[in-house]
Protein backbone atom coordinates (compact mmCIF):
# COMPACT_ATOMS: atom_id res chain seq x y z
CA UNK A 1 0.00 0.00 0.00
CA UNK A 2 1.37 3.39 -1.02
CA UNK A 3 2.28 5.75 1.81
CA UNK A 4 0.24 8.91 2.23
CA UNK A 5 1.97 12.02 0.88
CA UNK A 6 2.20 14.60 3.63
CA UNK A 7 2.43 18.37 3.23
CA UNK A 8 3.66 20.11 6.39
CA UNK A 9 2.68 23.78 6.53
CA UNK A 10 3.92 25.75 9.54
CA UNK A 11 2.66 29.03 10.95
CA UNK A 12 6.15 30.10 12.07
CA UNK A 13 4.84 33.03 14.10
CA UNK A 14 2.65 30.70 16.16
CA UNK A 15 5.18 28.05 17.20
CA UNK A 16 8.95 28.42 17.58
CA UNK A 17 11.41 26.05 15.93
CA UNK A 18 12.36 24.63 19.33
CA UNK A 19 9.31 22.42 18.76
CA UNK A 20 10.58 21.12 15.41
CA UNK A 21 11.55 17.65 16.66
CA UNK A 22 8.04 16.96 17.97
CA UNK A 23 6.39 18.41 14.87
CA UNK A 24 8.29 16.28 12.35
CA UNK A 25 8.12 13.14 14.48
CA UNK A 26 4.32 13.37 14.60
CA UNK A 27 4.05 14.23 10.91
CA UNK A 28 6.22 11.22 9.98
CA UNK A 29 3.68 8.88 11.57
CA UNK A 30 1.14 9.88 8.92
CA UNK A 31 3.27 9.13 5.86
CA UNK A 32 6.07 10.50 3.70
CA UNK A 33 6.62 14.25 3.75
CA UNK A 34 6.68 15.64 0.22
CA UNK A 35 6.64 19.30 1.18
CA UNK A 36 7.72 21.33 4.22
CA UNK A 37 7.16 25.06 4.44
CA UNK A 38 7.14 27.62 7.21
CA UNK A 39 5.47 31.01 6.81
CA UNK A 40 6.08 34.27 8.63
CA UNK A 41 8.33 37.22 9.26
CA UNK A 42 11.67 35.59 9.98
CA UNK A 43 13.26 38.81 11.15
CA UNK A 44 11.62 38.73 14.56
CA UNK A 45 9.93 36.68 17.26
CA UNK A 46 9.23 32.98 16.87
CA UNK A 47 9.72 33.29 13.11
CA UNK A 48 13.42 34.07 13.53
CA UNK A 49 14.04 30.67 15.15
CA UNK A 50 12.94 28.86 11.98
CA UNK A 51 15.76 30.36 9.93
CA UNK A 52 18.25 28.64 12.24
CA UNK A 53 16.54 25.24 11.87
CA UNK A 54 15.47 25.42 8.22
CA UNK A 55 18.49 23.66 6.69
CA UNK A 56 18.62 21.01 9.42
CA UNK A 57 15.00 19.98 8.80
CA UNK A 58 14.92 20.73 5.04
CA UNK A 59 12.19 23.34 5.50
CA UNK A 60 11.44 25.97 2.86
CA UNK A 61 10.95 29.36 4.52
CA UNK A 62 8.39 31.70 2.97
CA UNK A 63 9.07 35.26 4.11
CA UNK A 64 5.84 37.23 4.47
CA UNK A 65 5.70 40.75 5.87
CA UNK A 66 2.36 42.18 6.98
CA UNK A 67 1.60 45.45 5.14
CA UNK A 68 -0.15 46.92 8.17
CA UNK A 69 -0.43 46.29 11.90
CA UNK A 70 -2.98 43.62 12.71
CA UNK A 71 -2.92 42.11 9.21
CA UNK A 72 -1.54 38.57 9.22
CA UNK A 73 -0.41 38.10 5.65
CA UNK A 74 1.42 34.85 6.47
CA UNK A 75 -1.91 33.16 7.35
CA UNK A 76 -3.37 34.19 4.01
CA UNK A 77 -0.30 33.02 2.07
CA UNK A 78 -0.28 29.66 3.86
CA UNK A 79 -3.98 29.21 3.13
CA UNK A 80 -3.55 30.04 -0.57
CA UNK A 81 -0.63 27.61 -0.90
CA UNK A 82 -2.58 24.82 0.84
CA UNK A 83 -5.53 25.24 -1.55
CA UNK A 84 -3.19 25.19 -4.57
CA UNK A 85 -1.34 22.10 -3.32
CA UNK A 86 -4.65 20.33 -2.76
CA UNK A 87 -5.99 21.27 -6.20
CA UNK A 88 -2.78 20.06 -7.85
CA UNK A 89 -3.10 16.68 -6.10
CA UNK A 90 0.38 16.93 -4.60
CA UNK A 91 -0.56 15.72 -1.10
CA UNK A 92 -3.05 13.39 0.57
CA UNK A 93 -2.51 14.60 4.14
CA UNK A 94 -2.00 18.14 5.40
CA UNK A 95 -0.27 18.82 8.71
CA UNK A 96 -1.25 22.37 9.68
CA UNK A 97 1.06 23.60 12.43
CA UNK A 98 -0.75 26.41 14.24
CA UNK A 99 -3.37 27.11 16.85
CA UNK A 100 -4.99 30.00 15.06
CA UNK A 101 -8.76 30.01 14.50
CA UNK A 102 -8.12 31.65 11.11
CA UNK A 103 -7.16 28.20 9.77
CA UNK A 104 -10.53 26.65 10.67
CA UNK A 105 -12.07 27.39 7.23
CA UNK A 106 -8.97 25.97 5.53
CA UNK A 107 -9.19 22.71 7.51
CA UNK A 108 -12.90 22.40 6.65
CA UNK A 109 -12.17 23.06 2.96
CA UNK A 110 -9.37 20.48 2.79
CA UNK A 111 -11.47 17.81 4.45
CA UNK A 112 -14.26 18.57 2.02
CA UNK A 113 -11.75 18.03 -0.79
CA UNK A 114 -11.06 14.52 0.52
CA UNK A 115 -7.80 15.33 2.30
CA UNK A 116 -6.79 14.20 5.76
CA UNK A 117 -6.10 17.19 8.01
CA UNK A 118 -3.85 16.92 11.06
CA UNK A 119 -3.51 19.90 13.38
CA UNK A 120 -0.49 20.51 15.60
CA UNK A 121 -0.37 23.33 18.13
CA UNK A 122 -0.14 24.40 21.73
CA UNK A 123 -2.64 23.49 24.43
CA UNK A 124 -4.55 26.77 24.16
CA UNK A 125 -5.09 26.41 20.41
CA UNK A 126 -8.43 27.54 19.05
CA UNK A 127 -11.14 25.01 19.89
CA UNK A 128 -12.80 25.52 16.51
CA UNK A 129 -9.53 24.79 14.70
CA UNK A 130 -8.94 21.64 16.77
CA UNK A 131 -12.41 20.31 16.04
CA UNK A 132 -12.15 21.05 12.32
CA UNK A 133 -9.17 18.66 11.98
CA UNK A 134 -9.30 14.88 11.66
CA UNK A 135 -6.86 14.77 14.57
CA UNK A 136 -5.12 17.40 16.68
CA UNK A 137 -1.82 16.91 18.54
CA UNK A 138 -0.81 19.14 21.42
CA UNK A 139 2.85 20.15 21.27
CA UNK A 140 4.55 19.79 24.64
CA UNK A 141 6.00 23.27 25.07
CA UNK A 142 7.11 22.67 28.66
CA UNK A 143 9.54 19.94 27.57
CA UNK A 144 11.23 22.30 25.12
CA UNK A 145 11.33 25.16 27.64
CA UNK A 146 12.86 22.91 30.29
CA UNK A 147 15.50 21.65 27.88
CA UNK A 148 16.41 25.20 26.83
CA UNK A 149 16.65 26.32 30.48
CA UNK A 150 18.94 23.44 31.43
CA UNK A 151 21.22 24.17 28.50
CA UNK A 152 21.46 27.87 29.31
CA UNK A 153 22.30 27.18 32.99
CA UNK A 154 25.00 24.66 32.15
CA UNK A 155 28.52 26.08 32.39
CA UNK A 156 29.80 23.51 29.93
CA UNK A 157 27.72 22.96 26.79
CA UNK A 158 26.91 19.33 25.85
CA UNK A 159 29.40 17.81 23.42
CA UNK A 160 26.99 16.43 20.83
CA UNK A 161 23.28 16.16 21.54
CA UNK A 162 20.72 14.68 19.17
CA UNK A 163 18.30 17.39 18.02
CA UNK A 164 15.69 15.46 16.08
CA UNK A 165 14.63 12.20 14.52
CA UNK A 166 16.34 11.12 11.31
CA UNK A 167 13.17 9.39 10.06
CA UNK A 168 11.71 12.33 8.05
CA UNK A 169 14.97 12.79 6.10
CA UNK A 170 15.22 9.05 5.44
CA UNK A 171 11.69 9.05 4.05
CA UNK A 172 12.52 12.02 1.80
CA UNK A 173 15.70 10.33 0.58
CA UNK A 174 13.79 7.15 -0.32
CA UNK A 175 11.24 9.24 -2.20
CA UNK A 176 14.01 10.95 -4.18
CA UNK A 177 15.62 7.64 -5.14
CA UNK A 178 12.34 6.21 -6.45
CA UNK A 179 12.99 3.15 -8.63
CA UNK A 180 16.42 2.58 -7.06
CA UNK A 181 14.69 1.36 -3.89
CA UNK A 182 13.93 -2.35 -4.20
CA UNK A 183 11.14 -3.64 -1.97
CA UNK A 184 11.60 -0.65 0.31
CA UNK A 185 15.25 -1.55 1.04
CA UNK A 186 18.13 0.83 0.36
CA UNK A 187 21.85 0.41 0.96
CA UNK A 188 23.38 2.57 3.69
CA UNK A 189 25.96 3.91 1.26
CA UNK A 190 23.34 5.11 -1.21
CA UNK A 191 21.17 6.45 1.61
CA UNK A 192 24.06 8.48 3.02
CA UNK A 193 24.61 10.16 -0.34
CA UNK A 194 20.87 10.83 -0.76
CA UNK A 195 20.58 12.33 2.73
CA UNK A 196 23.12 14.97 1.86
CA UNK A 197 20.94 15.93 -1.10
CA UNK A 198 17.52 15.88 0.60
CA UNK A 199 18.79 17.54 3.79
CA UNK A 200 21.12 20.49 3.13
CA UNK A 201 23.65 20.85 5.94
CA UNK A 202 23.11 17.23 7.01
CA UNK A 203 25.55 16.15 9.73
CA UNK A 204 25.42 12.94 11.75
CA UNK A 205 26.47 14.74 14.93
CA UNK A 206 23.06 16.39 15.03
CA UNK A 207 21.49 12.94 15.46
CA UNK A 208 23.68 11.66 18.28
CA UNK A 209 25.75 9.04 16.47
CA UNK A 210 29.24 8.55 15.14
CA UNK A 211 28.09 6.51 12.14
CA UNK A 212 24.97 6.36 9.99
CA UNK A 213 24.40 2.72 10.93
CA UNK A 214 24.40 3.52 14.67
CA UNK A 215 21.99 6.43 14.20
CA UNK A 216 19.59 4.32 12.11
CA UNK A 217 19.70 1.51 14.68
CA UNK A 218 18.24 3.89 17.27
CA UNK A 219 15.17 4.61 15.14
CA UNK A 220 12.32 2.22 16.10
CA UNK A 221 10.52 3.01 12.82
CA UNK A 222 13.48 1.76 10.75
CA UNK A 223 14.62 -1.82 10.11
CA UNK A 224 18.27 -2.75 9.39
CA UNK A 225 19.45 -5.81 7.47
CA UNK A 226 23.05 -7.03 7.24
CA UNK A 227 23.73 -8.91 4.00
CA UNK A 228 26.73 -10.24 2.13
CA UNK A 229 26.38 -7.36 -0.32
CA UNK A 230 26.28 -4.73 2.44
CA UNK A 231 24.03 -3.14 5.02
CA UNK A 232 20.50 -2.10 4.09
CA UNK A 233 17.65 -0.21 5.77
CA UNK A 234 13.94 0.36 5.20
CA UNK A 235 11.00 2.07 6.90
CA UNK A 236 8.99 -0.55 8.74
CA UNK A 237 5.67 -1.26 6.95
CA UNK A 238 3.71 -0.16 9.99
CA UNK A 239 4.89 2.76 12.10
CA UNK A 240 3.45 2.80 15.61
CA UNK A 241 2.29 6.30 16.59
CA UNK A 242 3.53 7.65 19.90
CA UNK A 243 1.82 10.85 21.03
CA UNK A 244 4.02 13.76 21.98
Amino acid sequence: MMQSRVAILIDAENLAATNAAQIFSIAASYGMSVLRRSYGDFAKGAGATWLEKASLHAVDTVQVCSPAKGKNSSDMRMTIDAVEISAAGRADTFCLVSGDADFTPLAVYLRGAGKQVIGLGCENASRSFQQSCDAFHVINLSANASQAKNQSQSAKPPSVAPTTSLLPLVQDAIRLLGDEVKGGWISLGRLGAALRVSGPGFQLKHYGGASLKKVLAKEPALELAIRDTGDFVRVRPRIAFISA
